[in-house]
C-alpha cells in the first residue's frame, strides 16, 4: 500500500518564520500577513463540523503551494468527538496514558484529559499567530513535562510585552482564545482569526508603525 498526496512546494509556516525572522516580527504592521490565517481558520472550523478535532495545530503544520496557498495538514493525531452519551471523556490519553499532541501547542483541557472540541485547536492556532508575531510563544517550559504542567498552571505571556507596536485589540484577541477555560475563546476559528485581521487591518489604516510592505509568496521579497 501507498499514499498519493499533493506536492506542496511552498515549505511551513515554521520554515517561513525561520528563514526570515525579522520580517515575521513586523507582520504585526501588515494584514497581508495574515492571508493563511483566514485560510486555515476556515479548515479548522470545517473539521470541527465534521467531528473531528485536529490537535496537532502549529507552525510546522500549516504549508504552502508554490503560489501562497495555504494547507493544514498532518491529521496523525485527530480525535473523533465523543458523543454527548460517552463517558469517555479522556480522549486526549491514548491507550498507554500518554498524552497526544505537541506540548508547546496544547490546549489545557487536553493535558488534563478533560472533554474538548474544536476550542483546543483554536487554543493552538493563538499560539501559532503569536510565535509568527513574537518570534517565541507565550508558554513554556524547561522540558516536555514542565510545558504540560505549564499550559494548565501558567498565564500566557502579553504580547505586548514581546512586539511593542502590537495593537491593543490584538493583545485582546489572542488573550482571548488562549483562555485556560474553553468557554471563554471565541466560538469559532474563523472568529478568532477575523478578530486577529481586523485588528491588524485597523491599525495599519491609522498608521502604526512603518509603511506596510506585502511579502511575495513565491521569492519571499
Amino acid at each position: 500500500p501507498l499514499a498519493v498526496m499533493q506536492h506542496l512546494g511552498g515549505g511551513s509556516l515554521q520554515d517561513r518564520r525561520e528563514a526570515n525572522p525579522a520580517e515575521f516580527v513586523k507582520a504585526v504592521r501588515s494584514p497581508s500577513a495574515f492571508n493563511w490565517l483566514l485560510n486555515i481558520a476556515d479548515a479548522l472550523d470545517f473539521v470541527h463540523r465534521q467531528g473531528y478535532v485536529h490537535r496537532d495545530v502549529k507552525p510546522a503544520n500549516i504549508l504552502f503551494d508554490d503560489h501562497g496557498n495555504s494547507y493544514l495538514s498532518d491529521f496523525g493525531v485527530a480525535k473523533v468527538l465523543s458523543d454527548a452519551s460517552s463517558r469517555e471523556h479522556s480522549a486526549a490519553l491514548t491507550g498507554t496514558g500518554l498524552v497526544v499532541g505537541t506540548p508547546e501547542y496544547m490546549a489545557p483541557e487536553l493535558v488534563l484529559g478533560e472533554a474538548f472540541d474544536g476550542r483546543a485547536d483554536q487554543y493552538a492556532l493563538a499560539i501559532t499567530v503569536f510565535e509568527v508575531l513574537a518570534g517565541q510563544r507565550p508558554i513554556t517550559g524547561t522540558n516536555a513535562s514542565a510545558t504540560l504542567v505549564a499550559q494548565t498552571t501558567q498565564a500566557p505571556r502579553e504580547l505586548s510585552e514581546c512586539v511593542s507596536a502590537a495593537p491593543p485589540e490584538l493583545c485582546t484577541a489572542i488573550r482571548k482564545a488562549l483562555s485556560k477555560s474553553p468557554s471563554d475563546r471565541f466560538p469559532s476559528c474563523k472568529t478568532f482569526a477575523r478578530a486577529v485581521v481586523i485588528a491588524v487591518q485597523n491599525a495599519a489604516n491609522a498608521g502604526v508603525g512603518d509603511e506596510t510592505r506585502t511579502t511575495c509568496p513565491v521569492c519571499q521579497k
